[in-house]
């Protein structure tokens, strides 16, 4: 009787052994390269790879090929970096003696209290103060290598590690220092230095205006003077540049208090409580023109404020109770709309040239339609005694009104348009005289405000939460006795300039946005 003997028993648990040996070397092979890719180069030791507690060499060695040449394959290609253009040779017999250095240099170590070092260990030593003094202890950006990552449709492996990497090795600051969200508590801004210094009038700069497509500022003064100056940009402001000044105008008997840009930008109106006439300066030609008095303006009107609509077809001035529309190009008159008292502010509508909105006195805005002047809307500033300011958001947004109390009210647009006594979406009551300088940012994220009367009384305000930031201005300013007169955001909000009663501007860079 033959017997069937059963297959030998050990064989079965010898095959799941390897398999899960593989697993696991494949395993280690990923984890250390993602270690290598984080933290650098780490020691192969034995014991730091284990997931079994066995120390035996077998355990740790590949089975296979494959693995053995993926496991070199990456270890050589850690250890490649980048070489030196060249190697001097001196520079491994030169000695360098500290003992004649400044005691405050920092280069003695107490892990080497030797007196003299070669001059590789010198080098070092430089670029290690260097790091740490100027850059923060990352390599500055002139001396960083973007390095060009070449990769290939098979290496899915290397390209999820690439991207895990990427992602753990994200700094949050990137998020916070530039993005599209403002946020409240306090605003990231560097204050540049006086572009106006040399060339100020001395007068006090009642108007500041940015050119919408070309970086260049435009002051008004209570002077007549009229003043450009190019915007510094990063590369700019390191540099040994000092003069930004472009051109200057000086009008005489001219107090400027309304300054507007029209015809797409390539010219000028000017506005003065002094005279019932205006000027108009073309940028391209240099040429200066006289606007005399526009029919049907009161014989005794100053053409001190006027706005130009968002299109540049009209020009609206208010006088008195009234607001006078005219074509801006001919000042062909087209209609008047009168309110129920004296206007101290007005604004064409951010999205609709045919729209214009006008603070009163009494602190009511009305709302005229210039298709359709039948229709008037109005509603009441909440608490307000004496309207003194009004400001549009972009895209007609947001509407806020200023008061002779320092109170600051901030309206949805929408609600305003619904109600004659809407509810203030925001509220600033941090400033306590009047209420005369106003204005939004580009995208109405941020509020500027101020009064002329006290030192220092401007603010920037989050529209969002109703909130100041509380580190503008900063100490040092709040400390300075400078009254401030004007203030503009230049067309993305890079830059927010205010003017001062004594001819300076103050222009700070807004590192929360890139663009001019």
């Amino acid at each position: 009787m033959t017997s069937v003997s059963n297959p030998p028993q050990e064989e079965v648990p010898q095959e799941k052994t390897r398999a899960s040996k593989r697993k696991r070397v494949e395993r280690d092979a990923e984890e250390l390269k993602l270690t290598k890719k984080l933290f650098g180069k780490v020691e192969d030791d034995a014991s730091d790879v284990s997931h079994g507690g066995d120390s035996s060499d077998e355990e740790f060695q590949p089975d296979d090929e494959d693995n053995k040449e993926e496991i070199a394959v990456w270890e050589d290609n850690e250890e490649e970096s980048l070489k030196p253009a060249w190697v001097d040779s001196d520079d491994e017999e030169a000695r360098v003696d500290l003992r004649v250095l400044d005691k405050r240099t920092g280069f003695r170590r107490a892990e080497a209290p030797s007196e003299t070092v070669t001059g590789v260990e010198y080098q070092e030593r430089l670029k290690v103060k260097y790091e740490r003094m100027v850059s923060r202890g990352a390599a500055p950006k002139w001396a960083q290598i973007e390095e060009e990552k070449k990769k290939k449709p098979e290496d899915s492996d290397d390209e999820e590690v690439e991207e895990t990497v990427e992602f753990m090795t994200l700094r949050a600051t990137k998020y916070i220092t530039k993005g599209h969200e403002l946020f409240k508590g306090a605003i990231n801004f560097n204050r540049l230095r006086d572009i106006t210094t040399g060339h100020s009038s001395g007068g006090s700069i009642t108007k500041l205006k940015f050119h919408p497509s070309k970086p260049v500022m435009i002051t008004g003064s209570d002077r007549g003077a009229l003043t450009l100056y190019q915007v510094p940009d990063t590369s700019e402001e390191s540099s040994l540049k000092t003069d930004f000044f472009l051109q200057d105008m000086k009008f005489f008997m001219f107090p400027i208090t309304s300054l507007e840009l029209y015809r797409q930008s390539t010219a000028l109106l000017l506005g003065s409580n002094r005279q019932s006439y205006m000027f108009s300066y073309d940028l391209i030609e240099g040429d200066i023109s006289q606007i005399d008095r526009p029919r049907h303006l009161p014989a005794q009107s100053r053409c001190s404020n006027f706005k130009i609509s968002c299109g540049g077809k009209y020009v609206a001035i208010a006088s008195g109770s009234g607001v006078y529309v005219y074509t801006a190009n001919s000042f062909e008159y087209i209609h008047t709309f009168i309110a129920s008292s004296g206007i101290t502010s007005l604004h064409f509508s951010t999205c609709d040239e045919n729209v214009i909105f006008a603070l009163t006195e009494a602190g009511k805005v009305f709302i005229w339609d210039i298709v359709r002047r039948g229709e008037q809307r109005f509603f009441t500033d909440e608490g307000a005694v004496r309207g003194s300011s009004l400001a549009i958001g972009r895209q007609d947004a947001f509407v806020a009104c200023g008061s002779n109390t320092g109170i600051v009210n901030v309206y949805k647009t929408s609600e305003a348009y619904q109600k004659s006594e809407p509810k203030p979406f925001a509220t600033y009551s941090n400033l306590t005289t009047e209420i005369d300088i106003l204005a939004f940012n580009h995208d109405s994220q941020a509020i500027a405000f101020g009064s002329t009367v006290k030192f220092n009384s401007i603010r920037l305000g989050h529209t969002k939460s109703g909130s100041v930031y509380q580190n503008f201005p900063n100490r040092t300013e709040m400390m300075q006795k400078t009254q401030m007169s004007s203030c503009a955001f230049s067309p993305n909000s890079g830059f927010f300039a205010c003017g001062t009663q004594n001819g300076n501007v103050r222009l700070y860079r807004l590192d929360q946005f890139d663009n001019y």
